[in-house]
C-alpha cells in the first residue's frame, strides 16, 4: 500500500500556499519487500525477532509495529523505529508475555522538507506499507 502525506512545517496559513507540482516533491520510496521474518509461520516469542528487508534511502526509516485485537480495539504492542538499511532486531526481552495472533506491519517513510515561500516549508512523507498476521507462540 502506497501513501502519500504533507503538512505545513510552519505555523502558516493554508490560504497562503503557493502552487507547487506534487509530482517534483513528492519522491516515492522503493518498493518495501520483507525477507525476514516468515510471516506465514509461528514465531517463538523467547527468541530475538529479526527483520530483513530491501534496502531503502538513508533519509528513510521503517517504522515495525505488532498489534493485537482486544475486544473490538486494535491495541498497539510493540512499535519501534529502524534505519531503513534492511536489518533490524527486536529483543526476545521486548517480545516477552506476547503470544496469542498478532497483526505485523512494516512501513518504510521517507520523509522530504521542501521551502514553497519564504517562512514556508511543507513536510511531505511517502510510506510503502506491508501488513500480515502472525501466530506468537511461548516456547
Amino acid at each position: 500500500t502506497l501513501g502519500v502525506g504533507w503538512t505545513l512545517a510552519d505555523d502558516a496559513d493554508e490560504e497562503r500556499l503557493p502552487a507547487f507540482d506534487e509530482a517534483e516533491l513528492f519522491r516515492v520510496p522503493n518498493q518495501l519487500d520483507l525477507f525476514a521474518p516468515k510471516l506465514d509461520e509461528a514465531l517463538d516469542a523467547t527468541a530475538d525477532l529479526p527483520f530483513r528487508w530491501t534496502r531503502g534511502s538513508p533519509e528513510g526509516y521503517v517504522a515495525i509495529t505488532l498489534s493485537q485485537l482486544e475486544g473490538e480495539e486494535t491495541v498497539t504492542r510493540l512499535a519501534c523505529l529502524a534505519m531503513d538499511d534492511g536489518r533490524f532486531v527486536v529483543p526476545a526481552s521486548d517480545l516477552e508475555g506476547l503470544e496469542g495472533t498478532m497483526s505485523v506491519s512494516i512501513s518504510r517513510h521517507l520523509r522530504s522538507y521542501h521551502e514553497l515561500a519564504p517562512e514556508l516549508h511543507l513536510q511531505v512523507t511517502v510510506l510503502d506499507r506491508t501488513a500480515s498476521s502472525v501466530q506468537f507462540v511461548p516456547r
